[in-house]
């Protein structure tokens, strides 16, 4: 119950079911790893971390299995969860 008290006066953010942040002192990448897993960051982000496009990424695009979403996070970056083969995550022995 505090918990809830705490997100209905914004003194955590909801990132998703039982996972909250305190404030905007965690970095985007490490708020897109939280969120939904497995996955890996990719896309415009991961370009823009290697210096192959000049332009800043404020879109943290995450590849997944799952179904293609968009979820702000409260603090001004946007998670976007794009879905990708189940291959891209195999595991080999």
């Amino acid at each position: 119950m505090k918990i809830k008290r705490m997100a209905d006066r914004r003194e955590v953010i909801n990132l998703k079911k039982n996972l909250y942040k305190t404030g905007p002192t965690v970095s985007g990448y490490l708020e897109a790893a939280a969120i939904c897993t497995p996955s890996y960051l990719s896309f415009d982000y991961a370009l823009s971390c290697h210096g192959l496009i000049p332009e800043r990424a404020i879109i943290y695009t995450s590849a997944t299995c799952r179904k293609r979403k968009k979820k702000p996070s409260g603090t001004g970056s946007v998670h976007i969860l794009s879905g990708c083969p189940a291959v891209c995550f195999s595991i080999r022995n």
